[in-house]
């Protein structure tokens, strides 16, 4: 493709022109890039075959099965030998003329859309707003294709790699040098909390909740032509767990409740002992039925999962009454690693940012250049220490725009004195930490110069990176669930702000100039 690629110039003169709107001129950015950089069709349309072929295996694992029962019931071959597939190994299957699939440049268009917008494309404003942008209806229609469906965006989206992420982000910041829009020599880095799509939990509600999904789930088993969870007293151990639940919760904060909820908790344990003991019971039978029934592969793979996702939620629920008797019982203080954070998500983490309020999520951590790039974007499992961090961060800085940084600048979360240290000697010509514990490392004479006096006013700048990011790209609440997805959620996000940075500091420039 062409430096010049555009898909927002009309191609016929029957139709107008895309509007001169901040939307409008940032699709414009990111359709530039995929032009100029080749590579992110290339890795985007390796994702989309990868996953074909992951299907096509699985297709094919049917028909074997599928040869395989006839075979075994009619005792002659169904299909010939040379249609047999003996060893199917899926990076060696040949993809063939299917259904037609989504252009790599709308599977990019969307996953940009959905950075910027900060939601789902099933949500109803997404939808609206793109059935009535002018701007992409044009896009739509130099591409030959018309709106796809909510369900087929996300499917594409979601099934880019973090592989072609990296290609996408590297590009991006390779664009942005190329252009002189910012060298990457400095690197202020700070972290900030993010939501996760989940309830901030509570024992009571947890353990109701997981024996009523248990059950459920097991009942549903059937669907596979099994026999599922038939408990006939698993009802009423579940309402009577729920209305326990309620009790607790409605009894928060009246006269005489601390009594009045350890009675209750003791109820509620009790009861889901009694449940846990009739689940276990009733998967060590699901599991004999699961060996024996003989199942199309693909649906197999289903069952297994279901399955280990009930036998998983068996395991939290002892997880969480153990929680429940240590904290509500014995008055014990528990660690975050002891506790099940979430029903829905079992990768957030409780974070607690000095004296602010306690977000059940995710705590990212960036990197700004001096013009205001987001360089890194990393996020580490749970409520890991910012210090921790350090290194990861200036070598991801590094990798990403292949530049040492001359000066770095962080708040004193981050102190490490030997990784310091190292990278003062590796080349880092500044490397300031503020607050007490960078003063503590850092020679008299380098703090009180003006170069490190600078450095640690410019550190704020990236609070304002935090805000724009949080406010402008609904940073500080995720949409997706598990720690992978959100990655890449974030990463989208940071790559909508970038784009609408790039086109910010060209303007400045043309301005000055």
């Amino acid at each position: 493709m062409s430096n010049n690629f555009s898909l927002l110039s009309p191609q016929n003169t029957l139709f107008s022109s895309a509007p001169e709107s901040k939307f409008s001129i940032e699709f414009n950015e990111a359709l530039q890039l995929f032009g100029k950089y080749p590579d992110i069709e290339k890795s985007i349309t390796g994702d989309q075959d990868a996953h074909a072929r992951k299907k096509k295996a699985l297709r094919l694992k049917d028909k074997m099965w599928e040869r395989c029962q006839y075979e075994k019931r009619y005792a002659k071959p169904l299909f010939h030998d040379n249609d047999a597939e003996t060893n199917i190994q899926e990076e060696d299957l040949l993809l063939s003329d299917g259904c037609p699939r989504m252009k790599p440049v709308m599977v990019y268009a969307f996953l940009w859309i959905r950075g910027l917008l900060g939601g789902s494309p099933k949500n109803q404003a997404v939808q609206t707003m793109l059935l009535e942008s002018r701007t992409f209806e044009l896009f739509l229609r130099n591409c030959g294709a018309i709106m796809p469906g909510a369900s087929t965006v996300i499917d594409n989206i979601n099934l880019i790699s973090k592989k072609t992420m990296r290609v996408i982000s590297k590009a991006q910041l390779a664009q942005i040098t190329s252009e002189g829009l910012d060298d990457f020599e400095q690197c202020v880095m700070d972290s900030t909390s993010s939501k996760g799509n989940s309830e901030r939990p509570t024992e009571s509600n947890m353990i109701a909740r997981i024996s009523a999904r248990i059950y459920r789930c097991g009942k549903e088993l059937t669907h596979f032509g099994i026999i599922g969870m038939h408990e006939r007293n698993f009802p009423k151990l579940i309402k009577e767990m729920d209305v326990i639940a309620k009790n607790i919760a409605l009894d928060c904060g009246k006269k005489g409740s601390i009594t009045r909820r350890k009675t209750n908790y003791n109820k509620l344990i009790s009861k889901a002992t009694s449940a846990r003991k009739k689940f276990e019971a009733e998967m060590v039978k699901i599991d004999q039925r699961v060996a024996s029934i003989e199942l199309k592969p693909s649906q197999k793979i289903m069952l297994i999962d279901e399955v280990n996702d009930i036998k998983e939620d068996i395991k939290n629920l002892q997880k969480v009454m153990d929680c429940a008797r240590r904290r509500v019982m014995k008055g014990e203080k528990v660690e975050a690693s002891d506790k099940v954070m979430s029903l829905s998500d079992a990768d957030v983490a409780c974070i607690v940012k000095g004296q602010r309020d306690t977000v059940f999520g995710y705590k990212p951590q960036l990197a700004r250049s001096e013009k205001g790039f987001v360089s890194v974007l990393v996020l580490p499992q749970g409520n890991a220490a910012d210090s921790g961090q350090l290194d990861t961060i200036i070598n991801t800085h590094i990798s990403n725009t292949q530049v040492l940084p001359k000066t770095v600048s962080t708040d004193d979360g981050y102190a490490n004195k030997a990784i310091r240290d190292k990278w003062l000697e590796d080349g880092i010509e500044v490397f300031s930490i503020s607050g007490a514990k960078g003063k503590k490392i850092t020679s008299e004479e380098d703090w009180t110069s003006d170069i490190y006096r600078n450095a640690r006013n410019n550190r704020s700048a990236v609070e304002s990176l935090m805000f724009c990011i949080k406010f402008g790209y609904n940073f500080g609440r995720n949409v997706r669930r598990g720690i992978e997805a959100v990655r890449q959620e974030m990463m989208e996000k940071v790559l909508a702000y970038n784009f609408a940075r790039m086109v910010t500091i060209r303007q400045r420039q043309q301005q000055a100039a």
